[in-house]
């Protein structure tokens, strides 16, 4: 103990000012890493909160009956354009949210594409059925590959 205290006496005040300093980055550096760490923690769970709430929304007693409604009525007619489009936003809504990062597109893939396999038939003609063109309602600009994509494969959306 003496031998340390020894050391730490003989320094001089231009190495203690050294030691000192370099102590102070390497808690500067080491605040930064923990930053880092609990941001990236932090998305994680934050996206895992959102998709969680995404598939309550998919799972709702409303959306259920919506879906059912739509798949009823296209499966019907499907050259009928008079729909309840709100299944297409949600689905816009999900494909945008995967695009930017805002959910787990494997997780994605794992909870809807069983849903949207089984879907796909009721809304392949309505889809096709709507030109490609600027007319198309904006809600259904994307919705028709969000579903073609979800039916096929587990690729970027």
């Amino acid at each position: 103990m003496n031998r340390i205290a020894g050391l730490f006496c003989s320094l001089t005040e231009q190495q203690v000012s050294l030691l000192t300093m370099l102590a102070a980055w390497v808690a500067v550096i080491a605040a930064f890493l923990a930053v880092g760490i609990q941001t990236s923690a932090t998305r994680k769970l934050t996206k895992q909160q959102f998709f969680l709430q995404l598939y309550a929304q998919w799972e709702s007693a409303d959306m259920q009956q919506r879906r059912a409604d739509l798949a009823t009525v296209l499966l019907g007619s499907p050259a009928t354009v008079e729909i309840d489009d709100s299944v297409f936003v949600f689905l816009e809504t999900l494909a945008h949210c995967t695009r930017r990062g805002l959910v787990d597109q494997q997780l994605v893939w794992t909870t809807f594409s069983i849903d949207v396999s089984g879907y796909w038939p009721a809304v392949q003609d309505y889809v096709n059925h709507i030109p490609l063109s600027g007319e198309r309602p904006v809600a259904l600009r994307g919705a028709g590959a969000t579903v073609c994509q979800l039916h096929r494969d587990p690729e970027p959306l």
